[in-house]
């Protein structure tokens, strides 16, 4: 029998256009760890598990609670291994993203790592691809929007590694948060005593979104409504955002017009009906949820929580950031 080190993590929903390059990219991988790889489909309605299933070795499951969150925990039920790796459908590794991304969280004795996550066109650039991509000469492509937002340090669930008993321990992905799932699971482990987080540019990963201008918008009100949700459950937002990590966008004016205005418009459009039409399908989980992240806030920390990024150690006191060395 087997003795995998880490599983691999992907939640799928109608993801023929990406799925299958993906699992090559995975499988692909020049490492010496044992893994195993875990789809979870999340009410597919194309040909995605047609094309999962032409892979040998993997394994299969269908979870029928939509959200990431839910795919994402279930797929870590049957997880094997100290590692967990969530990638996202729509991404492809790098051969070398597993072996760097472990030696690199071994070195720094990481709860949670990832590397680049560097947003990519499409074969055909589409008027959304031009707009929605960074430039891949960026070196804080690790970076993203919600890192901004928030002023923490964001371990991006397209393409992260997590110790599977820290996983555990905060007790996987939010029940509630279908987006910004992440930042809520970030801050969890923010939490937890003696805490650690780390990015580097040593391994990379390449996102492709395949959705269209229209689905954007409308994910992106989307975000801004979890964004409620996600404030009602978390009041620990650093006020002083001049010691915050800086993060670099295109030069290109236009785009960043694009970015830092249309998008962040329809995300405020989202965030404020939030504030004031915010339903909870389940009421109780969420006090639970809220309540629980509260009391390890409120557990004894002997060392501030840790974040590296590219290098650079930032200190975190939960509630106010601090950088050491060179910014």
């Amino acid at each position: 029998m087997n003795q995998f080190e880490l599983s691999f993590i992907i939640p799928c929903l109608n993801s023929e256009k990406t799925i299958e390059q993906t699992i090559v990219s995975i499988l692909s991988q020049k490492t010496f760890i044992n893994y195993k790889v875990i789809v979870v489909d999340n009410g597919s309605t194309d040909k995605t598990i047609n094309i999962v299933n032409n892979f040998k070795n993997i394994e299969n499951y269908k979870e029928n609670k939509i959200g990431a969150n839910h795919a994402r925990n279930l797929g870590a039920k049957y997880a094997e291994g100290s590692y967990l790796a969530f990638i996202d459908s729509d991404v492809i590794l790098d051969e070398f993203w597993l072996q760097n991304l472990i030696d690199y969280m071994k070195i720094k004795n990481l709860d949670a790592a990832q590397g680049l996550v560097i947003r990519k066109p499409a074969a055909i650039p589409r008027f959304l691809d031009y707009y929605r991509c960074f430039d891949d000469k960026n070196p804080t492509n690790w970076t993203d929007f919600v890192t901004r937002d928030y002023q923490v340090g964001l371990i991006n669930t397209a393409a992260c590694i997590y110790r599977k008993d820290t996983f555990q321990k905060v007790l996987g992905f939010s029940r509630v948060l279908k987006m910004h799932e992440d930042v809520d699971l970030t801050y969890k482990v923010m939490a937890l005593p003696n805490s650690s987080l780390g990015c580097t540019t040593q391994s990379i990963a390449y996102c492709y979104y395949t959705g269209n201008f229209l689905s954007y918008i409308k994910r992106s009100i989307k975000a801004g409504y979890y964004r409620s949700i996600l404030n009602k459950k978390w009041r620990i937002f650093p006020k002083d955002k001049s010691t915050s990590p800086r993060i670099l966008l295109s030069k290109d004016s236009f785009k960043f017009l694009f970015i830092s205005n249309l998008v962040v418009f329809f995300s405020k459009l989202g965030h404020i009906y939030g504030k004031i039409f915010v339903s909870i399908d389940s009421n109780v989980l969420f006090i639970s949820e809220k309540s629980w992240h509260q009391n390890i806030m409120r557990l004894p920390k002997s060392t501030n929580y840790k974040a590296y990024f590219d290098n650079d150690e930032i200190s975190f006191n939960h509630k106010k950031i601090t950088i050491n060395g060179k910014r």
